[in-house]
């Protein structure tokens, strides 16, 4: 099952943010559900804002990803959105959380 989500260029910035408001808040926990536990997200295609990405694009594996990660990246500076290390920064990647 896909579940898609367009707007067209000229739609105001507010009602952007409202579709993908939409599709992370309402759309996908529906499909959680249909799926079942674990099933995990085809990341390529996944919400950023997915809100367990650790479970849900990793599973069992993003412990031993953070290990890693902070093997190689001792200071945290290499982040993107939702990936492993991402949640100790603020959702636009600007600001450390403490």
């Amino acid at each position: 099952m896909i579940v898609v989500n367009t707007w067209i260029d000229t739609t105001p910035p507010p009602q952007v943010e409202a579709i993908r408001e939409d599709l992370t808040k309402n759309k996908v926990p529906i499909l959680a559900a249909l799926a079942g536990p674990d099933s995990g997200a085809y990341s390529n295609e996944a919400d950023v804002r997915e809100p367990n990405f650790q479970t849900t694009f990793f599973g069992t594996h993003f412990d031993r990803l953070s290990t890693i990660k902070s093997k190689y990246d001792p200071e945290g500076m290499f982040i993107v959105q939702a990936g492993v290390g991402s949640e100790h920064w603020d959702t636009d990647g600007i600001c450390r959380l403490s």
